[in-house]
């Protein structure tokens, strides 16, 4: 039986469901219609993830955080530096696995792939496309081909701002196209479109005759790189874009500071009279000024006086709320707060170490995203055009579901390297981790590290030289047991040493 309705076709719904629905609605504080809370939220709407991020609301957000994050504020620029640092670093570097290949094999792929990446400025365009990402909430790489490019694949991976994929001059937005990002029934992206030249550009002309001064790119050529944080969102805003606001209040703030400092170490003042009438004193002309030299002293007219300005105001606490904010900001990006100071006065090692755990797991959620949305991407695109080329490659058998491969990425360095070095060394030898584990997480090739060792070996051996490390891990893991322990000791000693009662007795 069909729910009855209204005439507006709305179903109907009884007052004591009515009620109950305004008793759940009344359980959040934030549901409520108080005047302070409805101020509060007063920006809030209920519109799609697609209105929201509307071309002109998206635009306005772009330059913002460009005025911020690339031209006008140190320390926007410095996070948004340190994080692509931190993420992309020297780029991903190939390391294929697939077992069904000989070595030879894989390391002839690899070789070629990285000739490539450096022939085809790979990194550069990453990190350009990362950067954009973060600032214009959007980084768009592209296939495209460069004949002077001193590789055989001349595939090269261009890279647009996000105002150049737009919908063209003669085309509108419908539920398939989202300023220029065109989809299917399904909601899965077909095509782009990308303007030939930036709309902004002072060169920039209007459309040639006879079309749109656009073209159309598959969705299989282009890399689209946005955070995904709504259904139905196919459009990115910039990853700070909840601190912007903080930017320009800090500004505004550090100016304040500095106007009243410059007021307290300059002659500032006014001019005026406590005589008790104005009759017999000399005149002045009403908002005259008075230049005075740096040091100098100044006589007024009679029955007049010069007062200082005070300057009012907590400098001393600056500092405290400039932090505060930068703290805001970072978090945005989940940054921690010396990280983005470029400043770790105040913190110890362990707290330090502590305040970085989140901000090193967003960096490895990251790149597990640029692995699999950006690098397998353009290494298929690479592979592609790489088989095509004769001798380009060895023969390689048929490889169902492709090369199994992985990324290595730059590691982060330990502040205390001998840490590292024993637990990694104490989890080797319970078999917890392997060589190859170790290297990759090290950000070296397994199978490069070991030519060089053989390489070493053979070259001290043939001069006479001893070998690193003489003793077998097990021995090396005994001895440093023994030291460790000796060490105790001796503390332990020092701390006996150290007791008032062994003081007194020894007096």
């Amino acid at each position: 039986m069909s729910d009855l309705v209204d005439p507006y076709g709305k179903p109907l719904i009884s007052q004591q469901r009515a009620e109950r629905r305004a008793s759940l609605r009344a359980a959040y504080d934030a549901a409520s219609n108080s005047s302070a809370i409805a101020k509060h939220f007063s920006t809030a709407t209920a519109m799609s993830a697609r209105d929201t991020n509307d071309p002109g609301t998206r635009q306005t957000l772009r330059a913002r955080s460009r005025a911020e994050c690339n031209q006008n504020n140190s320390f926007a620029v410095g996070i948004v530096r340190t994080m692509v640092n931190d993420i992309v670093g020297r780029g991903a570097r190939l390391q294929v696995t697939d077992t069904r290949l000989s070595e030879p094999q894989r390391r002839a792929i690899e070789a070629r792939n990285r000739g490539w990446s450096k022939a085809s400025r790979l990194t550069r365009s990453v990190r350009t496309g990362v950067h954009a990402e973060i600032v214009d909430g959007e980084g768009f790489l592209h296939e495209a081909t460069n004949q002077r490019q001193a590789d055989d694949v001349k595939l090269a991976i261009a890279v647009t701002e996000a105002d150049q994929i737009t919908t063209s001059i003669t085309g509108i937005d419908d539920e398939h196209n989202i300023d220029g990002v065109h989809i299917d029934d399904a909601g899965y992206v077909t095509h782009y479109e990308r303007l030939r030249h930036h709309p902004f550009d002072s060169y920039s002309t209007t459309a040639p005759a006879g079309g749109d001064d656009t073209e159309t790119i598959d969705a299989d050529q282009m890399i689209h790189l946005y955070r995904c944080e709504r259904p139905g969102q196919y459009r990115g805003v910039p990853a700070m874009v909840a601190a912007l606001p903080l930017f320009a209040l800090l500004r505004r703030y550090t100016l304040a500071v500095t106007l009243c400092a410059e007021s307290a170490a300059r002659h500032h003042g006014v001019i005026y009279s406590d005589h008790p009438s104005l009759d017999g004193i000399d005149p002045i002309d009403a908002m005259d000024e008075i230049e005075l030299e740096l040091g100098q002293f100044t006589t007024m007219p009679e029955g007049w006086k010069i007062g200082q300005l005070k300057a009012e105001q907590p400098v001393q606490v600056y500092q405290m709320f400039r932090d505060a904010i930068l703290t805001e900001i970072a978090r945005c990006v989940s940054m921690p707060k010396n990280k983005a100071l470029g400043d770790s006065g105040g913190y110890n090692y362990a707290s330090g170490m502590l305040d970085f755990q989140t901000y090193f797991a967003m960096i490895g959620v990251e790149r597990d995203r640029y692995e699999i949305e950006l690098y397998d991407r353009v290494f298929q695109w690479w592979l592609d055009e790489a088989l095509l080329i004769p001798g380009y490659l060895p023969e390689l058998p048929a490889l169902p579901g492709g090369i199994e491969h992985t990324w290595i990425w730059d590691e982060f360095k330990h502040v205390d390297p001998t840490k590292v070095a024993n637990s990694t060394e104490t989890l080797w030898h319970l078999g917890l981790i392997t060589d190859a584990d170790y290297l990759i997480s090290a950000g070296k090739d397994p199978e490069e590290h070991y030519a060089k060792i053989a390489a070493q070996n053979k070259r001290r051996a043939k001069i006479g030289m001893p070998l690193p490390s003489g003793a077998t891990p097990i021995e090396s893991l005994d001895r440093r047991a023994k030291q460790a322990a000796a060490e105790k000791e001796e503390a332990d000693a020092d701390k006996q040493d150290a007791k008032p009662g062994k003081e007194a007795a020894t007096r």
